[in-house]
């Protein structure tokens, strides 16, 4: 392909994932080690974690400070980094540490590669497609759509600029606008698959917000595709082409599982009084498109979400 890396051993294949002890930054170390690369995960942590798919270097975005030596010769930078917004009441407190931590990391990363006069081939970082805002309703987001008006989509908002408005410090910019990613160690997938084991999933609300979704399988080739098509810049929505509403995953769950759904709805009412603003990404959501792949030939692995479960539990 025209505007691949060609894949061999003379090329520089150390790859930065800032935010990678994360469930998404761990898949993606184990696949970048297997395709080649030399994955380094930054840590805010030290000693740092041991791992056999990767070398570690210490960080501490909050407070803009990095291992000098992390850096250097480095092929890609890819910044996974921020707080949970799943972890907890959106307090004021909460609200405030979810932006500075994706901000902080941002600056932390290009104010190093500007500090030490290098010449980075290509930046990553992760959105999220709440960039959107909770809209459920017939539209389909695309790339150029503009963002939303709650807290998600101001957050990402924020997320992004910070990245874009140095974006004259890279040689490429890409920034992928995720959506919920199903993997088989955790995260999202478990916390809606707990329910169902149990015999009590049930529809959220009114079960018809659309969930942007993606196989974590098919989001660590998608930053590889980024690492290696040099025609890829600006924003990328990071979604499975095939959205599906909070009651048809529950009862795809369900069916895969072998289990029975037959409780209530629970209220929307209700998850606000339990979650508080939080609710907001259980109760809405919106359907985002993929069509932007096909102009770089990506391959989905798994397009539909049947088999994306399958494969997963």
């Amino acid at each position: 392909m025209a505007n691949e890396i060609p894949i061999s051993p003379g090329n520089n294949r150390k790859v930065i994932i800032a935010g990678g002890s994360g469930q998404i930054g761990r898949h993606l170390a184990i696949h970048l080690n297997s395709e080649g690369y030399q994955p380094v995960c930054l840590s805010r942590h030290a000693p740092a974690p041991s791992l056999p798919y990767a070398s570690w270097h210490h960080w501490d975005p909050m407070n803009g400070k990095i291992d000098e030596h992390a850096l250097i010769d480095a092929h890609a930078i890819i910044n996974l980094a921020g707080e949970s917004v799943a972890g907890g009441r959106w307090t004021a407190e909460k609200k405030r540490r979810i932006i500075d931590s994706r901000v902080s990391s941002h600056l932390t990363l290009l104010n190093e590669v500007q500090s030490k006069g290098q010449t980075l081939p290509v930046y990553i970082g992760a959105s999220a497609t709440g960039y959107y805002g909770s809209d459920t309703s017939d539209h389909i987001f695309s790339e150029e759509d503009p963002p939303g008006e709650d807290f998600l989509a101001d957050c990402c908002k924020q997320w992004e600029t910070a990245a874009l408005d140095r974006v004259s410090v890279v040689n490429r910019m890409v920034l992928l606008r995720t959506g919920i990613v199903l993997a088989d160690d955790g995260g999202a997938l478990a916390k809606m698959a707990g329910p169902v084991r149990w015999g009590i999933g049930s529809r959220l609300g009114t079960g018809e917000q659309f969930l942007p979704w993606i196989h974590i399988r098919d989001i660590c080739r998608m930053y590889q595709k980024a690492i290696e098509n040099t025609s890829m810049q600006g924003i990328w929505n990071a979604v499975a082409p095939n959205p599906v509403t909070q009651i048809e995953l529950t009862r795809t769950l369900a069916s895969v599982l072998h289990r029975p759904l037959f409780l209530p709805p629970v209220p929307a009412w209700l998850l606000k009084l339990v979650l508080g603003e939080m609710a907001e990404i259980i109760t809405n959501g919106s359907r985002v498109s993929a069509e932007k792949w096909k102009s770089v030939n990506f391959s989905f692995r798994f397009p539909t979400l049947r088999p994306a479960l399958e494969d997963l539990i």
